[in-house]
């Protein structure tokens, strides 16, 4: 990953340029820091539609099991389920001296660097509010779903195996990295791009599965899939996996009989 040139500062935050924060945002992650020892500390989120700092739906972030000294157990909890990275602070030095930073020039950048980046802090806790404002609206690029921003998170989840191969965590953390690679570069983006796509190519399909399985063999018995993946999701893809054009035709056939429906 490139080098962005941070230099400055004990601590880094992130804010997505629609969102925004309470004014004590900070200054209570730190606090919390301070108090703790911890080198990462979060919050939870409210959902809103309009500018406001009144609490709108509250999503909580993280969950307390992943808190407190990082042990190997709650590294694989962190990675699994990370969290959004704009909801944190991070302690500059794990950052500077692990060279941590984002994939340049793609959507869904966080996918590759937060759960990498969560492997290097030793002690997480969170503050129990919900501090941060995502704002939601209709003409967010975010819900736009397009081929160009399905191979971002392809690359992303490229990216992700490639630096935890890179750095040694492959064997460590192979179940836990088998389960994201497959979740980012297959799971999720093969049901956005048949629902969200309006001419999905059966050529795009299959290089999906194509390219899960040249990773990952046997991704579909890995403990995580199974538990995470939703039957009806799993039901589909064993079904691609016999035959990706049979696949195509029934799902592509079901979404013309929802459209009915609907």
């Amino acid at each position: 990953m490139p080098d962005c040139g941070w230099r400055r500062g004990e601590w880094i935050g992130f804010i997505d340029s629609d969102d925004w924060v309470s004014p004590d945002y900070y200054e209570k992650l730190l606090k919390k820091a301070e108090a703790t020892g911890a080198d990462l500390v979060g919050c939870d989120y409210s959902l809103v539609d309009h500018h406001t700092f009144e609490v709108g739906k509250v999503i909580v972030n993280n969950t307390p099991d992943q808190t407190g000294d990082l042990t190997k157990e709650k590294h694989e909890r962190l990675f699994m389920r990370p969290g959004s990275m704009v909801l944190k602070i991070y302690k500059h030095s794990v950052i500077r001296e692990n060279h941590l930073d984002f994939p340049e020039h793609i959507f869904y950048e966080d996918n590759c660097a937060g759960p990498l980046w969560s492997l290097y802090f030793r002690r997480f806790e969170r503050v129990e509010e919900p501090l941060y404002y995502y704002y939601q609206h209709a003409v967010s690029t975010v819900h736009h779903i397009t081929e160009e921003k399905c191979r971002d998170r392809m690359k992303a989840a490229e990216l992700l195996y490639t630096e935890c191969e890179n750095r040694g965590f492959l064997t460590e953390y192979r179940e836990q990295i088998e389960y994201r690679f497959t979740e980012l570069y297959y799971v999720i983006t093969l049901f956005s791009y048949l629902s969200g796509v309006e001419k999905p190519k059966m050529s795009f399909v299959k290089e999906l599965r194509e390219g899960t399985e040249r990773h990952f063999p046997e991704f579909d018995r890995n403990k995580y899939y199974l538990e995470y993946t939703g039957p009806e999701e799993r039901k589909f893809i064993a079904m691609q996996k016999k035959s990706d054009l049979r696949f195509y035709l029934y799902y592509r056939i079901r979404q013309f009989v929802w459209k009915l429906r609907a």
